[in-house]
């Protein structure tokens, strides 16, 4: 049940996530190409995970999780980086909306990287 739901949660995010990244990215001058590819890669990795699981293969689990580190590891340091920028006194794209978002979008990566670390620590049960 918890990896059909991981599964799930993973391939939706990634259809929310990668269009979303993909147009705010490039719609600022110049594209912030560094940061882009570190939030891409982190949730090809996830989906690799995911395919991986499904498959099950022996270190899909293991895959899974290091995508959904990685992903809650770019979204703490996009969150942190909107609270600096806010602090700094300078303006946030779209707002105060973003102070929400980015912590949100870490707790609900956190909690999927959290659940990956259960199916993996439950695999050979």
């Amino acid at each position: 049940m918890l990896k059909s739901i991981v599964v799930w949660f993973v391939w939706i995010g990634a259809v929310i996530f990668l269009p979303i990244e993909t147009y705010l990215s490039f719609s600022i001058t110049p594209a912030p190409i560094s940061g882009y590819v570190v939030n891409v890669l982190g949730v090809f990795i996830a989906l690799w995970g995911t395919v991986s699981v499904r498959q099950g293969k022996p270190y899909g689990e293991g895959v899974l999780a290091t995508g959904l580190g990685w992903t809650t590891a770019a979204a703490w340091r996009a969150a942190n980086l909107r609270y600096w920028v806010a602090e700094q006194g300078q303006q946030l794209d779209f707002g105060a909306t973003e102070l929400w978002v980015a912590p949100l979008l870490v707790v609900i990566s956190g909690a999927a990287l959290l659940a990956s670390l259960v199916l993996l620590l439950n695999r050979e049960r």
